[in-house]
Protein backbone atom coordinates (compact mmCIF):
# COMPACT_ATOMS: atom_id res chain seq x y z
CA UNK A 1 0.00 0.00 0.00
CA UNK A 2 1.34 3.66 -0.95
CA UNK A 3 1.42 6.38 1.69
CA UNK A 4 -0.26 9.12 0.49
CA UNK A 5 1.66 11.97 -0.37
CA UNK A 6 1.41 15.76 1.10
CA UNK A 7 1.79 18.64 -1.38
CA UNK A 8 3.53 22.19 0.59
CA UNK A 9 3.68 25.62 -0.85
CA UNK A 10 5.91 25.56 -3.93
CA UNK A 11 5.21 21.47 -5.00
CA UNK A 12 4.88 20.79 -8.07
CA UNK A 13 2.76 17.40 -9.25
CA UNK A 14 1.46 16.35 -12.18
CA UNK A 15 -2.21 15.95 -13.35
CA UNK A 16 -3.90 14.20 -16.14
CA UNK A 17 -7.18 16.51 -15.51
CA UNK A 18 -8.75 18.42 -12.91
CA UNK A 19 -12.01 20.16 -11.95
CA UNK A 20 -12.51 23.63 -11.17
CA UNK A 21 -15.27 24.10 -8.29
CA UNK A 22 -16.53 27.52 -7.66
CA UNK A 23 -19.76 29.65 -6.48
CA UNK A 24 -22.00 31.70 -8.77
CA UNK A 25 -23.13 34.97 -7.81
CA UNK A 26 -26.48 33.51 -6.62
CA UNK A 27 -24.16 30.68 -4.12
CA UNK A 28 -25.00 28.13 -6.96
CA UNK A 29 -22.02 25.64 -7.25
CA UNK A 30 -20.09 25.96 -10.66
CA UNK A 31 -17.86 23.32 -12.37
CA UNK A 32 -15.58 23.34 -14.91
CA UNK A 33 -13.23 20.36 -16.43
CA UNK A 34 -9.88 20.85 -17.74
CA UNK A 35 -7.69 18.75 -19.47
CA UNK A 36 -4.44 18.78 -21.20
CA UNK A 37 -3.56 17.97 -25.04
CA UNK A 38 -3.94 13.71 -25.96
CA UNK A 39 -0.71 13.05 -24.72
CA UNK A 40 0.46 15.79 -22.37
CA UNK A 41 0.07 16.45 -18.56
CA UNK A 42 -0.59 19.81 -16.36
CA UNK A 43 2.07 20.93 -14.20
CA UNK A 44 0.74 22.16 -11.27
CA UNK A 45 2.45 24.51 -8.91
CA UNK A 46 1.14 24.65 -5.36
CA UNK A 47 1.47 28.35 -4.48
CA UNK A 48 -0.41 28.24 -0.86
CA UNK A 49 -3.97 28.13 0.72
CA UNK A 50 -6.28 31.02 1.22
CA UNK A 51 -9.44 31.79 3.47
CA UNK A 52 -12.91 30.09 2.38
CA UNK A 53 -14.40 31.73 -0.20
CA UNK A 54 -11.89 34.24 -1.13
CA UNK A 55 -12.59 35.21 -4.85
CA UNK A 56 -9.03 37.26 -5.46
CA UNK A 57 -5.08 36.33 -4.77
CA UNK A 58 -2.39 38.22 -5.50
CA UNK A 59 -0.38 35.36 -7.18
CA UNK A 60 3.30 37.42 -8.45
CA UNK A 61 3.26 37.74 -4.29
CA UNK A 62 2.30 34.05 -3.61
CA UNK A 63 5.28 33.29 -5.77
CA UNK A 64 7.32 35.73 -4.63
CA UNK A 65 6.67 34.67 -1.34
CA UNK A 66 8.47 31.24 -2.60
CA UNK A 67 11.01 33.26 -3.89
CA UNK A 68 10.47 33.46 -7.25
CA UNK A 69 10.95 36.95 -9.01
CA UNK A 70 9.88 38.47 -12.14
CA UNK A 71 12.97 38.61 -14.32
CA UNK A 72 13.54 41.55 -17.30
CA UNK A 73 12.94 39.84 -20.51
CA UNK A 74 15.89 41.16 -22.28
CA UNK A 75 18.33 41.01 -19.85
CA UNK A 76 17.92 38.39 -17.32
CA UNK A 77 17.70 40.20 -14.36
CA UNK A 78 15.44 40.79 -11.64
CA UNK A 79 13.46 43.25 -11.86
CA UNK A 80 12.76 46.74 -9.24
CA UNK A 81 9.91 47.04 -7.57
Amino acid sequence: MSSPRTLHPGDATFAKSFTKISRGDNGEQLSAGFKPPKGREFVVLLLGDVENGQSWVDVEKMLNDLGFYRKAASTGQEVEK
